[in-house]
């Protein structure tokens, strides 16, 4: 795991309430690709 996604991890870990279930996806590499896409533009 890279620092960042341990940055991240450990942010989430403290905003979680007692008893919540939180399911977090990694979007930065779909984001990146979608965001220069320009086929059909």
């Amino acid at each position: 795991m890279t620092g960042e996604k341990k940055c991240w991890s450990r942010l989430a870990r403290n905003l979680k309430l007692e008893g919540e279930n939180w399911k977090v996806r990694l979007i930065e590499e779909d984001f990146m690709k979608r965001m220069w896409d320009v086929e059909g533009v």
